[in-house]
């Protein structure tokens, strides 16, 4: 009975993510080939702001370009608690996310680098709000429940 419980569930939670990308770039591809857009779980595409990425790319390293894939997926963790959520990708992901936000500057973040594990960086509603008011096409949310 739970099985069947957890695969309904499973399935709905499938058709929440339909607006998550199937195709990821690296900032040095979009660079490289003028690629603003990105193809979709349900087949259609979502379209990047141009003055939002030269904004982005901005503000962080240049050596990040290679290992930054957008747009940025954050994840909604509900078994994370309330207004939780995570970055989905690599560390490179949630270090640019944490100096958009100010929580860490372009001169220390190779300390962080080290240490850091993507899964395990939690940020809640306020940040995610902050940062979408900002670059709000670079990024999408998507629904977790792991």
């Amino acid at each position: 009975m739970f099985k069947f419980i957890d695969k309904v569930i499973e399935n709905e939670l499938s058709h929440l993510n339909d607006h998550v990308p199937v195709e990821f770039r690296n900032i040095e591809t979009i660079l490289k080939n003028k690629l603003f857009h990105f193809k979709l779980k349900d087949s259609s595409y979502h379209y990047i702001s141009e003055s939002e990425f030269k904004e982005f790319i901005s503000l962080i390293p240049d050596k990040f370009y290679r290992y930054v894939s957008l747009p940025i997926v954050f994840l909604r963790r509900i078994d994370l608690g309330s207004g939780a959520y995570t970055v989905s990708g690599s560390k490179y992901n949630v270090l640019s996310v944490k100096i958009v936000l100010g929580e860490i500057s372009t001169e220390n973040y190779s300390e962080y680098l080290k240490k850091i594990d993507s899964s395990s960086f939690v940020l809640y509603k306020p940040h995610i709000m902050q940062f979408r008011k900002m670059f709000r096409t670079l990024s999408i949310i998507a629904f977790s429940v792991k």
